[in-house]
């Protein structure tokens, strides 16, 4: 079963996927009922009260140069980053886990689970980027040299540059303060090696490395 989680999703991709059997339009709350509560999950680029709730055993992972894990020395590809995931498996001494990944983390999780697939039984995917090569190359071109450029300002006007650059990413819809707040601090972290992120999702080839998937998954 495929579960189709966001109205924003191409059902036409998701169609096209040769493991799927069944779409089913389902809130993004459902996916803390499909993970049993006794399976470790680990989670990438995501929120964690509803797994709590649901008392699921979530591992969040920060991923090189974000939260307080280390900045590494050049940009990062996905498969590194996916790489970096497992290591943390391999820390805890956890055989097998759920995956569950958002926005440029359902991108790590999705290569996670295809670079080391007996480390992972099934896989979740929020808010993926299955962009065409030439989408990636457009945004590649707009995006990154305007997060590289972001730099510390004396009069901390470098601030709200970033505050806005959130603003612009969610949409005048967005009315959750602290939520933003918290999110901001965490892009402040990152700082200048930001882009990071965003430069190791945009070269990566999502819709053709979802193709090869053969586990269980909810998009």
């Amino acid at each position: 079963i495929f579960f189709i989680t966001s109205p924003f999703f191409n059902p036409a991709f998701s169609a096209a996927l040769p493991f799927v059997t069944e779409v089913i339009l389902a809130p993004f709350s459902s996916f803390s009922v499909i993970t049993p509560r006794n399976a470790p999950l680990v989670v990438v680029n995501a929120v964690y009260p509803l797994l709590a709730d649901a008392g699921i055993m979530a591992i969040g992972v920060d991923t090189p140069g974000f939260g307080n894990s280390d900045v590494p020395d050049h940009a990062p590809t996905i498969a590194e980053y996916a790489d970096a995931v497992t290591a943390v498996l391999d820390h805890m001494g956890i055989e097998v886990a759920d995956i569950l990944g958002q926005h440029t983390g359902s991108a790590v999780a999705l290569e996670a689970v295809l670079r080391a697939p007996s480390r992972y039984r099934r896989l979740i995917l929020n808010s993926p980027t299955p962009f065409t090569a030439e989408e990636r190359h457009s945004m590649l071109e707009a995006i990154i040299p305007r997060q590289r450029a972001w730099q510390l300002r004396a009069d901390g006007t470098h601030l709200l540059e970033m505050w806005n650059r959130r603003i612009r990413a969610t949409g005048p819809s967005w009315t959750n303060v602290k939520a933003m707040h918290r999110n901001v601090v965490q892009m402040l972290v990152a700082g200048e090696t930001l882009w990071h992120g965003h430069n190791a999702l945009l070269q990566y080839d999502f819709a053709g490395r979802i193709m090869q998937v053969t586990h269980r998954c909810l998009v």
